[in-house]
């Protein structure tokens, strides 16, 4: 419920009641017939309880502020500053001005001292908490959703959530999150394409650290992405790889879902030569493998080289930008009747840039330099049909045909090498997917004990995991672990072991269990005594702190109306009467509980005081003291 004035922060006006199962706003009037009474109301401040639960709904002052209804369980803080229904600045406790009044409890706290919960602690041991849900697995149906829970290790492929969304298709979409996977995998997710085929898509996500082989060659991939008959994507941990490849991309032919018609590759990190991305375009099918949802590149003895490749490259600030090359294309590799086109980076505002186009015909290349010489004595430029097409920037020199023949010759060996690279990224794309499928298939395991030793396997067992990474214990070893561990939780709550310790070389003899401890009579003197004492200074402490609190009230009270007589004298005292009035009803109901609880108190200190005397008379540590006198 809501109320108007400094209660209401929304200005509604009137005290209304929200259903919270189904969100219906009531009026009192209306909220009869929906509800018996009301037991308590809670906000950010405070808990209050209902002093009339029999009453009606619309018969019940809302008025937190009224003692005679509302009982408060905390005490405000009084730091915390609150505006009241004339714009003053208020705090908690109620009074003006900022000013505190002390509240502050045992230990410095800021709240009641409640009692002790009836109700025993849960608790659970390393095993049981490991199981996490009945039968180690639970399943949340909502609308739309399905979500499967598993624990840790429960499962042969180390599943832990299953995230299925249900919809009229017969593909729905999963989402599979893993832990502890030998192959790094954390998460897979099924996505139906659009397509009208029943295709799905399929997107793994690993962890850093993944191996590729044996070789312990870290591989680096972080996503996986198939997209069947449409391509094929892998990202990787640019930063653990030595060529810095962050994105491969595999595009598929129309007519054959299963062979790459051309290949993408993105680079980072590449101080060495700048290189930022690599393309590699295929004419002719290839044969390919099978693997997870498509085929690879063919196989490393029989390739198909590409008709077109390019490379790209970002700026290097120590070459001039006229020479610093920005994007390098090679038109059907290791064949006479290719090209090679090489764009240099652009100048800054300009819209044109350096190119050069070079024809590979090697027969001619071979003799460039003497038909030249026949073209200057016959008083031509060249005699070659095919030119080097050149394109240079303003202020620039035209490159004489002899250098062009140089940098036509690196331009081959830079074809070669990039042809060589895109074939060995080629190779470790088939290797990391036939990885996968062994992986994916070991991680099935078969029946019985294989599929027990490929769950144990597939699985990394945490440095943390106490419970699987220590060794097979025996059932006596077992038994005597669990004795060990009671015999612990027993001495813990002995609430004389603190004092026997204390005592001549009864550490090193009890070896921390005083449940037998055998105690002279002088032991036994001091153990009684010190137990008594100790029992007797708390309660003496504690009852201390209750009644400075208890002073602390009475004395902010009687200066507050001190100060209340003064402002009263020099003004016609009516606003300052309505602040002492609120302040002095709260003030009288904290004193009233802070009595009652001193009180209570007093008298539960003689019986814990008793108690503890016929506890120690009765204990069997303590026998010699009391059967010598």
């Amino acid at each position: 419920a809501t109320k108007s004035g400094a209660v209401d922060p929304k200005g509604i006006g009137e005290a209304i009641f929200i259903e919270p199962s189904t969100g219906q706003f009531y009026k009192p009037s209306e909220a009869v017939s929906k509800y018996d009474g009301i037991e308590s109301i809670f906000n950010k401040e405070n808990y209050f309880v209902n002093m009339s639960p029999s009453l009606p709904v619309d018969k019940l002052p809302l008025d937190l502020r009224d003692l005679t209804s509302w009982e408060r369980i905390f005490l405000s803080d009084p730091n915390v500053q609150t505006a009241d229904e004339d714009g003053e600045k208020r705090n908690k406790a109620g009074t003006a001005g900022g000013e505190p009044t002390s509240v502050v409890g045992e230990g410095g706290d800021q709240a009641l001292d409640l009692l002790l919960t009836w109700v025993a602690p849960i608790t659970l041991n390393l095993a049981q908490y490991s199981n996490r849900y009945p039968g180690r697995q639970k399943t949340i149906v909502y609308a739309g959703v399905t979500v499967e829970l598993f624990a840790e290790y429960s499962e042969p492929d180390q599943k832990v959530l299953v995230v299925t969304v249900d919809d009229d298709t017969k593909h729905k979409e999963m989402h599979t999150f893993y832990k502890y996977r030998a192959d790094r995998m954390r998460r897979k997710s099924i996505f139906p394409q659009t397509n009208g085929k029943g295709q799905l898509k399929t997107h793994y996500w690993f962890e850093p650290g993944r191996m590729h082989d044996a070789s312990h060659r870290v591989e680096g991939l972080r996503e996986l992405i198939i997209e069947p008959g449409i391509q094929r994507t892998m990202r990787f941990y640019w930063k653990s790889r030595d060529d810095g490849l962050a994105q491969r991309i595999e595009r598929f032919s129309e007519n054959n879902k299963n062979i790459p018609i051309k290949v993408k590759e993105f680079y980072k990190g590449r101080g060495e030569d700048f290189l930022v991305y690599r393309s590699a375009k295929y004419d002719l099918p290839r044969e390919g493998g099978g693997g997870l949802g498509v085929a690879t590149l063919p196989s490393k003895d029989h390739r198909s080289d590409p008709i077109k490749m390019s490379e790209k490259f970002s700026r290097n600030s120590n070459i001039d930008i006229d020479k610093d090359v920005e994007k390098r294309i090679y038109t059907k590799p290791q064949s006479n009747e290719g090209e090679i086109w090489v764009k240099y980076h652009f100048r800054p505002n300009c819209i044109t840039r350096g190119i050069r186009l070079y024809p590979k015909n090697f027969d001619r290349e071979k003799d460039l330099t003497a038909a030249a010489m026949i073209a200057k004595d016959q008083g031509r430029e060249n005699a070659l049909d095919v030119q080097p097409f050149v394109v240079i920037m303003p202020e620039m020199v035209k490159p004489k045909d002899t250098d062009l023949l140089n940098e036509l010759r690196v331009l081959v060996d830079k074809e070669t090498e990039c042809l060589n690279e895109i074939r060995s990224k080629a190779d470790d794309c088939k290797d990391i997917i036939a990885q996968l499928n062994l992986e994916r298939e070991e991680q099935r395991g078969g029946g019985g004990d294989r599929k027990d030793k490929s769950q144990r396997d597939n699985a990394i067992i945490s440095i943390f995991d106490t419970l699987r990474g220590r060794a097979k214990e025996t059932e006596a070893e077992i038994a005597q672990r669990k004795a060990e561990e009671q015999r612990r939780a027993e001495s813990r709550k002995d609430y004389l072991a603190p004092f026997i310790a204390k005592q001549e070389n009864m550490a090193k003899i009890c070896k921390g269990d005083y449940s037998n401890a055998k105690l002279s009579i002088e032991m036994a003197r001091k153990v009684r005594d010190e137990a008594i004492a100790d029992l007797k200074e708390r309660l003496i402490e504690r009852g201390h702190i209750m009644q400075s609190r208890l002073d602390k009230e009475r004395e902010d009270l009687m200066r507050r109306q001190m100060a209340f007589q003064k402002a009263i004298d020099g003004s016609d005292g009516a606003k300052e009467s309505d602040e002492f009035s609120r302040f002095g009803k709260d003030a009288t109901w904290r004193i009233r509980i802070l009595e009652e609880r001193l009180s209570n108190y007093i008298k539960s200190s003689a019986d814990k005081y008793r108690q503890l005397a016929d506890k120690l008379a009765n204990d069997k540590r303590l026998a010699a003291l009391y059967t010598s006198g």
